[in-house]
């Protein structure tokens, strides 16, 4: 199966010169992929093949902290695409050949690999993680309470994966939803939907909420819903990020300003997005790919109650991301960035 590059626009003016780079986009009845543009930018516009792939249809398409792309689904093989070489290779293959499956790339920079069909009209309720370093599949600690194909998955702030919807083995829409904890390994019930969504949009809020949309319940669903992570705390508490760069450029720090960074305490909940004392943690994640990275403070620069100044930032996707400060866990309204590409 060959795969095609899209090489966006170079645009230039007078005071900036940027480059539109392409996207990774998961396409499910066909693999195309688009990557970020090369230095030597080919003619606007335009499609290149890039190498030979196993056939598939239906699959899944995850950008890795290395930089690789990880395509899994449609074939009972995955495969890694390195943008460099504009090669493909195999990688292990997982337990379960699935079509109308999610993909979420996790904090720690696996893959969770959730539901989905195997060949059949009847959905599954197993699940998978990819491990990038080790290149091997390994299921979750316990399978879902139920199966489920044309679902959606979101990375919730927490670190958790919140799994809503799709239709169940006898093809019926579902209107539960399920948590993973990557930390535990583990699945446990959430709180249902007013209504069943089979096949919904579901969309990751500045404020930490999940919007479900739509979908199919014996016919189309107008209905729309808003998720609640429930982490429980007053207002007064939350840290709020008053200035955030527009564009972070590649290799620069990122300086935000606002109020409540110190936090109110020294405790912790023991997340990964906890800090153990009052000093705040700042999380990037890319809209696009959803890798997710802490970014640590400039001591140079150190940080206050209304202030925190990072390290550089480097080897982080470029496109739109969220940027959130975390104090005792409590997590602020997320402020939309774009991390862009240094030119010289």
């Amino acid at each position: 199966m060959t795969v095609n590059i899209f090489h966006a626009a170079f645009e230039s003016n007078r005071s900036t010169s940027r480059s539109v780079c392409g996207r990774l986009t998961r396409v499910l009845s066909c693999l195309l992929l688009a990557v970020a543009a090369p230095t030597v930018m080919a003619q606007a516009g335009a499609w290149l093949a890039t190498g030979t792939t196993t056939s598939r249809a239906y699959v899944t398409g995850n950008l890795l902290a290395n930089g690789k792309v990880l395509v899994e689904g449609g074939a009972a093989t995955a495969e890694l695409y390195d943008p460099v070489a504009g090669t493909w290779s195999l990688t292990g293959s997982p337990a379960v050949a699935r079509t109308d499956h999610t993909a979420t790339l996790l904090p720690s920079g696996k893959v969770l690999v959730v539901g989905g069909r195997t060949g059949s009209p009847a959905s599954v309720n197993t699940s998978e993680i990819y491990d990038p370093a080790a290149g091997t599949w390994s299921p979750t600690l316990n399978n879902l309470a139920s199966a489920r194909a044309n679902h959606q998955a979101v990375l919730l702030p927490n670190g958790k994966v919140l799994v809503a919807g799709g239709f169940d083995n006898a093809g019926l829409a579902l209107a539960s939803a399920e948590l993973y904890d990557p930390a535990a390994g583990t699945w446990s019930p959430t709180a249902s939907l007013a209504v069943a969504h089979g096949g919904p949009s579901a969309t990751l809020l500045l404020d930490g909420h999940v919007l479900i949309a739509s979908g199919i319940a014996g016919a189309l669903t107008p209905k729309a819903e808003l998720y609640d992570v429930g982490l429980g705390f007053s207002s007064a508490w939350q840290p709020v990020i008053d200035m955030a760069p527009l564009r972070l450029i590649s290799g620069n720090r990122l300086r935000l300003t606002g109020s409540l960074f110190q936090g109110i305490s020294q405790a912790s909940g023991g997340n990964t997005q906890d800090s153990a004392s009052n000093y705040p943690v700042v999380q990037l994640r890319s809209l696009e790919s959803s890798q997710v990275v802490f970014l640590p403070v400039d001591p140079a620069f150190g940080w206050s109650d209304t202030s925190f100044t990072s390290l550089p930032v480097k080897a982080f996707p470029f496109g739109p991301a969220l940027v959130t400060v975390f104090t005792n866990g409590i997590p602020s309204i997320a402020k939309p960035v774009i991390v862009a590409k240094r030119h010289h």
